[in-house]
């Protein structure tokens, strides 16, 4: 039986243009170019990263030969990244600008009005060591002693629009 992938209009299986931009996580890397090594010959490669901790792992660098560049998009996550890789790291920010929309305030996100807000955004299905929300649930048990105000703890999850099912 053959199987064929159907893309909205719009979307190639070989892109057209000369550069190729992987915005997806490091380990995925290396998978996403060899699924698509038809399509990126002869193209350049620019994936796009982001990592939350100091050192980037030793064994992620083996994407970096099917790479000509990584963009990050903190001084942070590049200064990870050109610890350990050889090819050109480019701090690249979000070119993102997104209005707060009049009317939302706290109370229609169910939050106090005085209350100092601890929000913590993750993926569950991340790798456990980088996100770690029991860790950040511990540290907000600690804050009462150090915040004389009330405060909250806001934890979301953004990882189940990926794993969703027909």
């Amino acid at each position: 039986e053959t199987v064929q992938e159907v893309l909205p209009d719009g979307f190639s299986r070989s892109p057209e243009f000369g550069v190729t931009l992987l915005h997806l996580n490091a380990d995925q890397s290396a998978y996403a170019i060899a699924d698509h090594a038809d399509a990126l010959t002869g193209k350049s490669r620019i994936a796009s990263w982001n990592w939350e901790l100091p050192e980037f792992p030793a064994v992620w660098p083996e994407a970096e030969r099917q790479l000509d560049e990584v963009w990050a998009p903190s001084l942070f996550c590049a200064e990870a990244f050109r610890r350990r890789l050889t090819i050109p790291v480019t701090h690249m920010p979000y070119a993102i600008d997104v209005p707060v929309p009049s009317g939302v305030g706290r109370e229609a996100l169910g939050l106090q009005r005085d209350a100092f807000v601890f929000l913590f955004v993750f993926d569950a299905f991340s790798v456990p060591a980088r996100k770690n929300p029991m860790a950040v649930i511990e540290a907000y048990r600690r804050v009462p002693a150090a915040v004389a105000r009330p405060t909250q703890l806001v934890l979301n999850n953004v990882a189940p629009w990926r794993w969703a099912t027909a």
